[in-house]
């Protein structure tokens, strides 16, 4: 894709070992041009975009790599691009455990895909899709942080309206957050930056990070709605705006 960079280095293909081994597992596969082609042909305004009246199959080879890929996680995957995933055209909060299932979510219609689609199209570029290791993550676990030139300047839940958290839970979020911000921090190859990060409930289930996006004005600052970025944690509790500091 032709964009900033500062929004592509925020793509997981170009994220140091260090810091993917923060993420959940996952396998990588190239998409040519050619299939780049043929996956957009599924959505009407990629067809419009280049006058194309038909709909192409994508090749064997990328169909074959998706697959091996997939068998490779017995959970399940949740695929993505680089820019963005497709969440608005997934059919259900599921894994998916097969290549037709990929193919059901990959070849729906979805607004920003199809603008990724296009763009590459458009420059003769191919793409990279990331099937990502399935991870329980209730909404309850998600949270954001906020770095400016490499300080963690506040942390909020993500889905602060829909959920709550009670303040003898946030101390033990808290500590899991501290400790994995240190180790992201060293890894992370941006120094201003945001990050969603999903808090682990048991071993098996770790702390892990989710996505980085840049620090940009559009951003959701979710608790933080304004510049008035204090180095805590802020959280609801049973409707009460509340906030912890980080230390």
């Amino acid at each position: 894709m032709t964009l900033p960079a500062y929004i592509e280095s925020t793509f997981l293909e170009n994220w140091p070992s260090e810091l993917l081994s923060l993420s959940m597992r996952m396998e990588s596969v190239p998409i040519s041009w050619d299939d780049v082609v043929a996956l957009g042909s599924y959505d009407p305004k990629f067809r419009e975009a280049f006058g194309i009246d038909e709909v192409f199959d994508l090749s064997p080879e990328l169909n074959d790599s998706l697959a091996v890929a997939i068998a490779k996680f017995p959970s399940g995957i949740m695929p993505r691009l680089g820019y963005c995933s497709w969440k608005a055209s997934c059919l259900t909060n599921e894994p998916v455990t097969t290549l037709r299932e990929l193919m059901a979510v990959i070849t729906r219609s979805d607004d920003r895909i199809v603008k990724v689609l296009i763009n590459a199209a458009a420059h003769n570029h191919g793409l990279t899709i990331h099937l990502r290791e399935w991870v329980p993550m209730p909404p309850k676990s998600e949270f954001r942080a906020f770095i400016k030139h490499g300080n963690v300047v506040g942390i909020s839940q993500y889905f602060w309206r829909e959920t709550s958290t009670t303040s003898d839970e946030i101390f033990e979020i808290r500590k899991q957050l501290t400790t994995f911000l240190s180790d992201f921090l060293t890894a992370v190859h941006l120094d201003t930056i945001i990050a969603d990060i999903h808090v682990g409930s048991s071993p098996s289930n770790r702390t892990m990070l989710i996505e980085i996006n840049p620090f940009v004005a559009s951003a959701d600052r979710c608790l933080f709605p304004g510049s008035d970025f204090d180095g805590r944690l802020r959280f609801r509790d049973s409707g009460r705006i509340m906030a912890v500091k980080l230390q």
